[in-house]
């Protein structure tokens, strides 16, 4: 990482991760967490972590693609066609090691907002948050506003 101010802060992020991987969940929890992002939880199950969004509901969900019994595609189309989220935005990232274009095609008509490829990149996730935020979630956009590049901006537009 540079000196650089960065856009974001990520802290306020709340993110779920659901890969059926126990590995794979320990990597993108420690990558989310070098990232900044405030709280990151994990599963190993999406039936299950569909079932507890009852009780809480992410900013952001990263689901792996290929799992059983409940698959990525199918847990996204769970979520995009509840009720209860109709009102709440939920950013819904698929990871997969296979991202060839029809997959990605797939994931996208899903309802997916973008996919990460494996292998996984600390910058590499940063970037695809960053893009999510910038494109379709002004919420967002507001609440995680690096207050340093604020200022900055603001020192520079007088400037």
């Amino acid at each position: 990482m540079t000196g650089a101010i960065e856009r974001y802060d990520l802290r306020p992020l709340k993110i779920l991760v659901i890969d059926d991987e126990p590995a794979m969940t320990e990597v993108l929890k420690g990558i989310l967490t070098r990232c900044g992002v405030g709280e990151v939880k994990t599963s190993g199950d999406a039936a299950m972590a569909f079932e507890q969004m009852r009780y809480g509901v992410p900013d952001i969900i990263i689901v792996d693609w290929e799992m059983e019994p409940l698959d990525g595609g199918d847990f996204l189309r769970l979520v995009r066609n509840d009720n209860r989220f109709v009102e709440r935005e939920i950013g819904l990232f698929i990871i997969t090691g296979f991202p060839e274009e029809w997959r990605v095609n797939q994931a996208i008509r899903a309802g997916a907002d973008d996919f990460i490829a494996k292998p996984v990149s600390t910058t590499g996730v940063k970037t695809k948050l960053f893009r999510y935020i910038d494109r379709k979630r002004k919420d967002l956009q507001t609440r995680c506003l690096n207050p340093k590049y604020a200022r900055l901006n603001s020192l520079e537009a007088r400037g």
